[in-house]
């Protein structure tokens, strides 16, 4: 029902081929030619596991045990997901407290082992500049009662939007907590290059907002 809600509420006069995915699979069709240009290998969990399982150190003080490896393995990926790679955000975590600091210790550690292996979201970083300098496939994005977003999920969205290539579709239930995160994205959205309008559409009890490529500016 979502794909036939989409394409009736999107067609000008009409829209096929749609593929419902989520944006990490949109970014791996994305940023595929550029990475074979650059014979860079993404980071893996296989080598998330190895880094963590042969490295020296304390990082190997610490996985030592099988149970302990695969919570720092946890530890790590939720790190890399936060982007805590990045600027001065691990120099917060060690400044905490004596276990933030051995925290710390073992993700430099495990940066360490895998260096040059993009994380997640270095991938997603990656498909934005191949559809910023030309390297992508043609496509149109359109972000069907998205959840929260995460900083590098909205740096993709907007090369999208730079372009005049992004649609979205928000889910409303008319309850203001509820209502949080789209209300943020809607937001988010209004702030783009190119501003995008939207219409409200109902189904039931629930009520929808409707975002296009359009160049006219969303109601205050």
């Amino acid at each position: 029902m979502s794909s036939v809600t989409v394409r009736r509420q999107l067609a000008e006069p009409a829209l096929i081929n749609v593929r419902f995915s989520s944006l990490d699979q949109l970014a791996h069709r994305l940023e595929t030619r550029h990475m074979a240009l650059s014979s860079v290998r993404p980071l893996t969990l296989a080598a998330r596991a190895r880094a963590v399982r042969t490295c020296t150190g304390r990082l190997a003080e610490a996985a030592a045990h099988p149970g302990t490896a695969a919570l720092i393995e946890d530890v790590c990926a939720e790190l890399d997901g936060v982007e805590t790679f990045d600027g001065d955000r691990l120099d917060h975590i060690a400044a905490t407290n004596p276990r933030g600091r051995e925290v710390a210790e073992i993700y430099e550690a495990y940066r360490r082992e895998v260096a040059g292996r993009p994380t997640a979201p270095e991938l997603l970083d990656t498909a934005r500049d191949a559809v910023c300098i030309g390297e992508a496939p043609d496509t149109e994005g359109i972000v069907f009662a998205p959840r929260r977003l995460s900083t590098v999920e909205r740096r993709l969205l907007r090369s999208f939007a730079d372009r005049g290539r992004l649609r979205c579709l928000l889910a409303r239930t008319g309850d203001t907590p509820a209502d949080a995160d789209s209300d943020d994205l809607l937001g988010w959205l209004r702030q783009l290059h190119h501003p995008l309008r939207w219409r409200s559409i109902t189904r039931g009890c629930d009520s929808h907002m409707l975002l296009r490529d359009k160049d006219a500016e969303p109601p205050a």
